[in-house]
This record gives structure tokens, C-alpha cells and sequence, in this order.
């Protein structure tokens, strides 16, 4: 518990540095003269959202958007209930397409949906190239093993399958695609029910904490599950609920 409380103070005391810009060019043919905005989580305990900026696509499905972020940043985009998603490094200028909504899908306008977001991807070490490539290698992987998730059953193939990941963009120089590889890794393992022993020693102690990496906090919470609320109502934790 208090590797948890740990965690935790950094993540409400944690220190600033500095921010550069980043920009979304985009178009939606679909969603002419509405608005669009930036969403982001502020952390991934209370999945508290806000929203960082916004704009309004024109007549013609085109729109801008920029905002300042001091680190790679999952971020979604919002049109009415209508959402997608991607990643943005600082520093980086984007050219997206948002694609209309799925027919198929789409039913309900009064009710949350997924889009479809093309992006212009100029380099295959920015984030968003990485992650796409990586996601189709971990989608091919999990399909073969997936008898094995079904059943919970812990499997070698999986550490073999983070070693290879590993070797494979060994050139990579990017910290936060690292630690995406390794806790989305980490998350399969714990769904397959490995012990806990194991996941604690492999993958949070003495590791940084990535209080800002999507894949680190899915693995963290689904780790801990309860214990933050737990620990909240507890007499030791009886200010956490203040300080979050």
C-alpha cells in the first residue's frame, strides 16, 4: 500500500516543465459548421475529462486546432457525441481526416460513438506510427494465442513475445513507445490471471512511475482495482479523497 500512496503524491504533486505547441490541421467533410473539441484525461484514477480547446470546422469540413502539451499526450476529439482518438508528441504538426460515422453503427445521434481518424503520417518514429504498427503485430499475437486468454491461463509465450517486441524496435529511442510495448504486455498478463507476485515484481516495483502513459495506468488499475477506494476510506487514507 505504500507503493500506492506513492504513486499517488506524485501524481497530485507532480512537477511542471515546459510545454511547446502542437497542431491539428484537419478536415470533416461530414460535420461542417459544428464544433470540435480536445479532450484529455486530467488523471487515470478518477478518469476525471476536461476539455483543453476547441474550434469550429467551417463551410467547407476544414478546421485548426492547437494547444500546448509538455509530453506525449493521449488526446480524444469530440463532434456533438461523436468521438475519435490519437496520440500527439509536442513540438509536432498534425494533418488529419475525420471520417463520417459507420451507417452500420450509427443509430442513436444522442448516444457516444466512435469515428474513424486518417492521419497523415509523416515519419515512422512519431507515436502515432509506432503504436499503429506495434497494435497490428500485439493483434496478430493475441489471435494465436487466443485460447489461451479465454481459459486465463498464464503462458510463456507472452514474456517471449515482450523479448521479441523488445528486440524488434530496439532502435527506437522512445520512452513513452517502451513503456506503451511493455504495459500493454503487462495487462494481457494480468488478464490471463498471472500472480500477482510476479506482476508486481516484473512490472511496478522500482519502475517509474508512467502516471501519463495510458497502457502503464490500464495495467495499474486493473492491478490494484479496489484499493485506491479501499485505502480512501481507510483512517490512513482518510485525505485522499481531498487530495485527488
Amino acid at each position: 500500500m505504500k507503493q500506492l500512496l506513492l504513486f499517488l503524491s506524485i501524481l497530485v504533486f507532480s512537477l511542471q516543465c515546459y510545454s511547446q505547441n502542437v497542431t491539428i490541421k484537419g478536415v470533416g467533410k461530414s460535420y461542417q459548421n459544428k464544433e470540435i473539441g480536445v479532450w484529455v484525461s486530467a488523471d487515470y484514477i478518477s478518469n476525471y475529462r476536461k476539455e483543453i480547446t476547441y474550434s469550429t470546422i467551417d463551410s467547407a469540413g476544414n478546421f485548426l486546432l492547437e494547444f500546448d502539451t509538455k509530453e506525449i499526450q493521449y488526446i480524444n476529439l469530440k463532434i456533438d457525441k461523436l468521438t475519435t482518438a490519437m496520440y500527439v508528441q509536442p513540438g509536432t504538426n498534425y494533418e488529419i481526416i475525420i471520417l463520417p460515422p459507420d451507417s452500420t453503427t450509427y443509430q442513436n445521434p444522442n448516444i457516444e460513438h466512435d469515428v474513424k481518424l486518417s492521419i497523415n503520417l509523416k515519419s515512422k518514429t512519431e507515436i502515432n506510427s509506432l503504436t499503429m504498427d506495434y497494435e497490428k503485430r500485439f493483434d496478430e499475437f493475441t489471435t494465436r494465442i487466443y485460447p489461451l486468454i479465454l481459459k486465463r491461463t498464464p503462458h510463456v509465450a507472452i514474456d517471449s513475445f515482450l523479448t521479441s517486441m523488445n528486440d524488434f524496435y530496439s532502435t527506437v529511442n522512445n520512452p513513452f513507445f517502451k513503456g506503451y510495448i511493455t504495459y500493454s504486455i503487462a495487462s494481457l498478463e494480468e488478464k490471463t490471471k498471472e500472480g500477482k507476485n510476479k506482476l508486481f515484481n516484473n512490472y511496478l516495483k522500482g519502475k517509474q512511475i508512467l502516471y501519463s502513459n495510458k497502457e502503464f495506468m490500464d495495467f495499474f488499475n486493473a492491478f490494484y482495482k479496489q484499493a485506491v477506494q479501499n485505502f480512501a476510506l481507510s483512517a490512513e487514507g482518510s485525505t485522499l479523497v481531498y487530495q485527488i
